[in-house]
């Protein structure tokens, strides 16, 4: 057995966070380790002592068998380390073999570089994973799959490559796209290249897995080889509890129609589209990525007013032109990206608590009562079970799962008869997940309605009463509650790829 990376006693704190504590890790080269943990449990902090960015206050790091006493990146890198992050950290305006061979010259410190060098280390660190792409084409012109698969070759021009580090590689990718990516992990594996892939996805680390790593604040609760784990047995682990994962039983049909949208278009994201909400109910939509499912909501929210057709809340027809008049009656809307549009991440949770709501807490003169905002806030924040009872902390600093909760905590403060949720589980790990999912079926219950976009199958079919399939920016098909299951989603979908 080789490691290529081997950590012996690692401690590590930031203030009064103990962001690892006495772990060991071994990392053998030519196998799949993945790393599945909640949001805040010590996978970053661990990526990023591999990586040489941040030195533990106890332990040993060995790495291809020799001790590093101070781990430096450049360090790491040279002993064959490369990590990608989730944003790929890609140069936007240099084209694709500028972006792979970037590494490679500036380590050798050439000072004259000509396009042929650029193109010749590029083709050949492509031809290692099998794909051809255009080696002129900028970076940002690239799809989020391609550009991944750059980073991925850049990352393979060192002279040795014995690990690659995947941080949440899967989330911005479609099935088809996913599937292409597992394939170049095994392709990679049979090099004798050691892989680290870092997911909330337990269903794509089962596919490619050898050894499983589950953490749990700071510690590695358990490890070992993927057969001895299963999607609940990692899950529980995670948070440290059984979980529910069972469908939710079927509403019945209510009587009362709370949105009808007849006929609506936008542009040529959209054209078409019908279907009506009902009280309390869950309405799933889904479809490829661009399929205009997210314009469709979007344009509900009044953030891409239609150009045809007409929208009814309760029975009356209403011009939606801006998110105000959407939230005048009672639309809210959690957006697919929650940092650039559904938060101030330098705010306070307090502050982005009530950034729907700011109305309801202020006098007719303008003067905010924050003793009822503190404690509406709060509660709403405990009903989400955030992992901080802080509420004056900026949202910047919380996990993706935290941040998650706080913009739906966000409109449970506002009076709404309609909850948006555009991807509510993406970059989320399973407790958030499941906190979420809770909070969605107590909202049915209480009454209002919930529109969800998702491309998380099970997602669907554990919430959904209803779930529409866009294709091209039209309905393509509708599926009742008892025709969804995994099996016939996955379907539909494979029929329009």
């Amino acid at each position: 057995m080789n490691n290529v990376v081997y950590l012996e006693n690692i401690d590590k704190r930031f203030g009064g966070v103990h962001a690892l504590k006495n772990l060991t890790l071994h990392i053998e080269e030519g196998k799949v380790h993945c790393l599945a943990g909640e949001n805040g449990c010590g996978k970053s902090t661990l990526i990023k002592t591999i990586s040489g960015v941040h030195t533990p206050d106890m332990g040993k790091i060995f790495l291809n068998g020799e001790e590093h006493h101070k781990l430096t990146p450049m360090q790491s890198i040279s002993a064959g380390i490369q990590v990608i992050y989730q944003d790929f950290s890609l140069f936007q305006n240099l084209s694709v073999a500028e972006n792979i061979a970037m590494n490679k010259l500036v380590k050798n410190r050439r000072k004259f570089i000509s396009e042929k060098d650029y193109k010749e280390i590029a083709r050949e660190a492509l031809d290692k994973i099998g794909v051809d792409l255009d080696l002129s084409e900028l970076v940002e012109n690239l799809s989020v799959a391609d550009k991944q698969l750059v980073a991925i070759a850049r990352a393979l021009t060192s002279e040795k490559s014995h690990l690659i580090i995947m941080d949440e590689p899967t989330s911005a990718l479609t099935h088809t796209e996913i599937q292409r990516l597992l394939d170049i992990i095994r392709l990679l594996k049979k090099q004798n290249i050691a892989i680290l892939f870092v997911s909330h996805k337990l269903k794509e680390l089962m596919e490619v897995c050898d050894q499983f790593i589950v953490m749990r604040n700071g510690q590695i609760v358990e490890e070992g080889p993927v057969e001895n784990f299963d999607e609940k047995k990692i899950s529980a682990l995670m948070i440290g509890r059984e979980i529910e994962s069972s469908r939710k039983e079927k509403k019945e049909d209510s009587e009362e129609v709370i949105l009808e949208v007849d006929g609506i278009s936008y542009k040529d994201k959209f054209k078409d589209i019908s279907f009506s909400l009902g009280k309390g109910e869950i309405l799933g939509i889904t479809g490829l990525l661009g399929c205009g499912r997210t314009e469709i909501v979007s344009s509900l929210f009044g953030v891409l007013p239609v150009d045809h057709g007409e929208i009814r809340v309760k029975g009356n027809p209403v011009k939606i032109s801006n998110p105000s008049i959407a939230k005048k009656n009672g639309i809210g809307y959690v957006p697919e990206d929650r940092l650039t549009e559904g938060l101030l991440l330098q705010q306070s949770i307090q502050s982005n608590g009530i950034m729907a709501s700011l109305e309801n807490f202020s006098s007719r003169f303008g003067i905010i009562n924050f003793d009822r905002v503190r404690s509406i806030v709060s509660e709403k924040i405990r009903e989400l079970k955030l992992n901080t009872s802080d509420i004056s902390v900026p949202v910047r600093t919380l996990s993706g799962g935290n941040q998650q909760r706080v913009v739906i905590a966000k409109w449970l403060c506002a009076d709404i008869d309609i909850l948006i949720l555009n991807g509510p589980s993406v970059g989320v790990d399973v407790g958030s997940k499941f906190e979420i999912h809770k909070k969605i079926q107590e909202l049915r219950k209480a009454g209002t309605s919930v529109i969800i976009v998702s491309d998380d199958i099970p997602e669907l079919v554990d919430n959904c009463d209803r779930v529409l399939l866009i294709h091209k920016g039209e309905l393509h098909k509708e599926y009742g509650y008892d025709s969804i299951t995994e099996e016939v989603l996955m379907a539909g979908l494979d029929e329009i790829r």
